[in-house]
């Protein structure tokens, strides 16, 4: 795979003045419209002069991940947005067929192991080419001195590791090699320690894809047997500035499967842990749950939202909102 025309720092600064930052999207292409006219923007730019970061995963399970990458593309042309790389682009930079990507591997699939065939608009060979190469261009990472944004965790040890590396899929296989020589050395290191050294020695794992530990006991997951479980970093972060991000699956009402029990000591709409921290991902992903139920009443309970900061309000794509009230800053 070649280098981008132009290296592009992972870690980039935020502007400053007020922003608005946009949870994972999921190729939910008429959500993402419905949120940007909600918060004021048109194809220029916004009347007060806002700005936007989107966290990542823009792409895969919903109808049309092109639609949404090339509308992000838009406004980052614009100069009014920025976006971050989330494990979906960085699945679809390494070349990893998974579920959900099947609109840029040109398949067709079902989704969580369920017989349910999910449309989605595909892209030709071209097109493809093109999107890999705005998520090459895409940084890891945004900070300024009152916020920080990153997809799935922030962790000052890993951002420092990478900060003035250029280019996100060589700094990734650059590590893998590293930690792949660290395995040999260690013949006695069983599978699931091998599993967590890869996932937690790598930094852009880490960032993309948050840390993991081994589980109290093996459970199922996606319809495989899993022995690492997610680790709620968030729960330890009591550092400023203040950290937005997405990658875990935050849901409205119980019943969503994925993320509950990582939130189930919180709200649905507060920051987390001490305060200093807040997931921004409600699940949009799952959408197309809801939409092949044979029951619904066309009322989303998943929900594509936006961070209003300074103002600490999350926005919603159906037009209604929740003023946070524990944010730490």
């Amino acid at each position: 795979m070649s280098r981008p025309d132009t290296d592009t720092p992972l870690i980039q600064k935020l502007p400053t003045g007020p922003i608005d930052i946009i949870g994972d999207v999921h190729g939910e292409a008429e959500a993402l419209n419905a949120l940007l006219a909600h918060l004021g923007y048109t194809a220029t730019g916004h009347p007060q002069g806002r700005s936007l970061a989107f966290v990542g995963d823009l792409v895969d399970r919903g109808p049309d991940s092109p639609g949404v990458v090339r509308k992000v593309q838009s406004l980052i042309q614009a100069g009014v947005a920025q976006c971050i790389l989330g494990n979906h682009e960085m699945n679809i930079l390494r070349g990893l067929t998974k579920q959900g990507n099947a609109w840029i591997f040109g398949k067709t699939e079902s989704l969580d192991n369920t017989s349910t065939i999910h449309h989605q608009v595909a892209v030709n060979l071209t097109e493809r080419e093109e999107m890999v190469n705005f998520f090459k261009k895409l940084p890891v990472a945004l900070e300024r001195d009152d916020l920080r944004v990153v997809h799935a965790c922030w962790d000052n040890s890993c951002i420092e590791l990478i900060r003035n590396d250029p280019f996100s899929l060589e700094t990734f296989e650059r590590h893998m090699l590293r930690i792949d020589r660290e395995i040999e050395s260690h013949p006695a290191m069983d599978n699931i320690d091998r599993g967590l050294r890869r996932q937690n020695h790598n930094p852009l794992k880490v960032l993309t894809s948050g840390p993991e530990q081994r589980a109290p006991r093996p459970f199922e997951a996606n319809g495989k047997i899993r022995k690492q479980e997610r680790k709620r970093w968030w729960m330890d972060y009591k550092a400023q500035p203040f950290c937005v991000f997405g990658h875990y699956w935050r849901t409205m009402v119980p019943g969503l499967p994925t993320g509950n029990q990582l939130f189930e000591d919180h709200m649905a709409e507060q920051a987390l842990g001490p305060g200093f921290s807040m997931c921004i991902d409600y699940s949009v992903g799952g959408r197309w749950r809801e939409r092949t139920n044979p029951d619904f009443q066309g009322k989303y309970v998943t929900r594509l939202a936006a961070l209003r900061w300074p103002e600490k309000l999350l926005l919603y794509e159906d037009g209604s909102s929740f003023q946070v009230g524990n944010i730490q800053v």
